[in-house]
Formats: C-alpha cells, structure tokens, sequence
C-alpha cells in the first residue's frame, strides 16, 4: 500500500518540503494526490526540492484539469480553477528554482572581509603571473 505522509514540518525532511512546496500535504489515500515514493522518484530525477515540488504540482494540475465539473441543484464544483491555480503555482515554483538570485544563508562581515578585500585584484609590477607569459605581453 502506497504512503501518504505529512510530519508537518516541511524542514524535517525532502519529500515534506516538496508536499509543502508544492500545497500536496493531504495524507488521506483516497484524496491524496501523490505518494511518498512518487515523490521520492522525482526528488531522484530533479536537481533540487523547488523543481521537484513544480513537478507535483504540474501533477495535481493534471489531476484536476481531468476532473468533470458537477453540479446538483444550486451548488456546483468547478475544477478548471483549481487546475489553473496548480499550474501557476509550478510556473512559480520553475522560476524561483531557475533564478539567478539564490538564498545561502547569513554572511557574518569577517566572512566578507576574507572574500573581498581592497587590493585584491593588485599585482607588484602591475602584471598577474599568468600574464607574464601570454604571448600578447608586450614585455
């Protein structure tokens, strides 16, 4: 039997980050949209939870969009809604894994004074050492 787990806390492990990610966390089987082992197979296939999470979502987009609309008497349920919402939802995600800008985490300034410093980029002589012998050197 397939699992649907959801500790609750997207930190505690990958597959939680995705289901979080990716509005996946129902754990019950028969409204579940994936399995834990689906999950864990597209975490094997992306490169990181952002891509795997869109991949889930792009998936319960799917789910939906193949839904039949209902209606009885005055209320109806419309899925075309949720479909749209989930596809948004991987497009957002594909764009925050692809974006240049990435969070690594705090930077204490003495982490930053090691990096970077004035004169770095200095060479006595004024010549780097590959450069003294590039054959364009007019030395």
């Amino acid at each position: 039997m397939p699992d649907y787990t959801y500790s609750g806390d997207p930190s505690s492990s990958p597959k939680d980050a995705v289901r979080f990610l990716a509005q996946a966390t129902g754990t019950d089987p028969e409204t579940g949209f994936i399995t834990d082992e689906e999950i864990e197979w597209i975490l094997s296939q992306e490169s990181n939870i952002y891509l795997a999470a869109a991949r889930v979502a792009d998936r319960v987009s799917t789910i939906f969009g193949g839904k039949q609309s209902k209606t009885v008497g005055p209320l109806s349920i419309d899925y075309r809604n949720q479909a749209s919402s989930y596809r948004d939802l991987a497009a957002r995600l594909r764009a925050q894994a692809n974006s240049t800008t990435k969070a690594v985490g705090p930077i204490s300034t003495g982490a930053m004074t090691a990096l970077f410093q004035i004169g770095m980029t200095d060479y006595p002589g004024g010549v780097a050492p590959w450069n003294e012998l590039a054959p364009w050197n007019p030395q």
